[in-house]
């Protein structure tokens, strides 16, 4: 049975979530450099980590991957 693998996601999500807040998303397209810059700035964007903090990388879904 033929299988379809997608090495490259094309956009991806990151998401940054605190305890309290509303989880901060970033739809990013490009190469794997661009998108590890874009996790990297939302993180030095807090200026402080706090227990529990967490930054999470995924495939965009559908729906996001077609916003302009």
């Amino acid at each position: 049975m033929p299988a379809y693998v997608q090495l490259d996601p094309g956009t991806i999500a990151i998401v940054f979530e605190r305890d309290g807040e509303e989880p901060e998303t970033r739809l990013v397209r490009g190469d794997g450099e661009r998108m590890l810059l874009y996790a990297v700035t939302m993180l030095i964007q807090r200026r402080r980590l706090h227990v529990g903090d967490r930054l999470s990388v995924r495939a965009a879904t559908d729906e996001e991957a077609h916003l302009p």
